[in-house]
């Protein structure tokens, strides 16, 4: 497959990249389709760009671990420490891990489980639930109105060093869960800290918590899967109320002085994340830049 082409203009290549999207999606059949009919080389619409290639290859990883969060301090009345290591693990790193907080491991694994068999199920089965979502999808869904839970699924890539799971960006939820596959061999999730990305590797039944703002909203991204076994990912994304999209959300007057003047305005949630979603997936930061004063 040619993978681009100097002589044609961006707008023949965007042109070609649209119409590549559109067979892709008319198969319904997703990227697992892809490789259940033995793709070698991933399709163009995949293969990020250039300059993000080279980025990559001259981007420091580090084996720095996430802060792990033990809930089971509870019952010895230890709130107040856990407290204290959720703060100062949100607002140094904007992840972490969470152990022990009362959900059975075989539970998680049921819903893993799940994950699985609804993706490896016959494709003529999964063609009437396909869809690529507009800009408003989720907004008209109703997905606002508290949480939304995403199952990600990730087969084997024969091409990871060319393109990601997930492109790097920042989710603008209040507060999001991840449960990931236990094997350690995914090194699924990978953050921004200190300017330096950071494989993050799955505890058997851990969960990893993605804070925001003065509680850090870190980028991160997801790797393709190297493996021969599919990766699963389950993300619960708390959004607030559909009753809050109206209210008026800004710093907190308490909090604000001449010494510590307010740096956003005031903004309608709904309105945020209408902007968010309105974008590719990308730095969600953004979203939030513009309602800076």
């Amino acid at each position: 497959m040619v993978i681009s082409d100097d002589t044609k203009t961006s707008s023949e290549n965007g042109s070609e990249i649209d119409r590549e999207r559109k067979v892709f999606d008319d198969t319904k059949a997703g990227v697992k389709g892809l490789v259940d009919a033995g793709v070698v080389n991933i399709p163009r619409i995949f293969i990020r760009q250039p300059e993000e290639l080279a980025q990559e290859l001259t981007t420091h990883r580090t084996k720095l671990q996430l802060p792990v969060v033990d809930l089971d301090g509870i019952k010895d009345n230890k709130l107040e420490d856990i407290v204290d290591q959720v703060r100062a693990a949100s607002e140094t790193w904007g992840f972490f891990k969470v152990i022990n907080y009362g959900v059975s491991l075989n539970l998680i694994q049921e819903m893993i489980e799940g994950v699985h068999k609804f993706n490896e199920q016959d494709v003529e089965v999964k063609k009437q639930f396909y869809t690529r979502l507009k800009p408003e999808y989720l907004k008209d869904m109703g997905c606002f109105n508290l949480y939304l839970i995403v199952c990600n699924y990730h087969p084997h890539c024969p091409q990871p060093e060319l393109t990601l799971g997930a492109r790097r960006h920042s989710d603008p939820h209040s507060l999001q869960f991840c449960c990931k596959t236990k094997s350690v061999a995914f090194k699924s999730f990978m953050k921004i800290h200190e300017n330096q990305w950071i494989d993050v590797n799955p505890i058997s039944g851990d969960l990893i918590v993605i804070s925001n703002d003065k509680l850090k909203s870190v980028d991160h991204r997801v790797v393709a899967n190297v493996h021969a076994t599919a990766r699963v990912a389950v993300a619960c994304f708390f959004t607030g109320h559909a009753a809050e999209a109206q209210k008026p959300f800004g710093p907190i007057k308490e909090l604000i002085s001449e010494e510590n003047p307010p740096v956003y305005r005031e903004f309608l949630v709904g309105e945020y994340m209408s902007k968010c979603f309105s974008r590719e997936l990308q730095s969600k930061s953004a979203g939030l830049e513009q309602f800076k004063l």
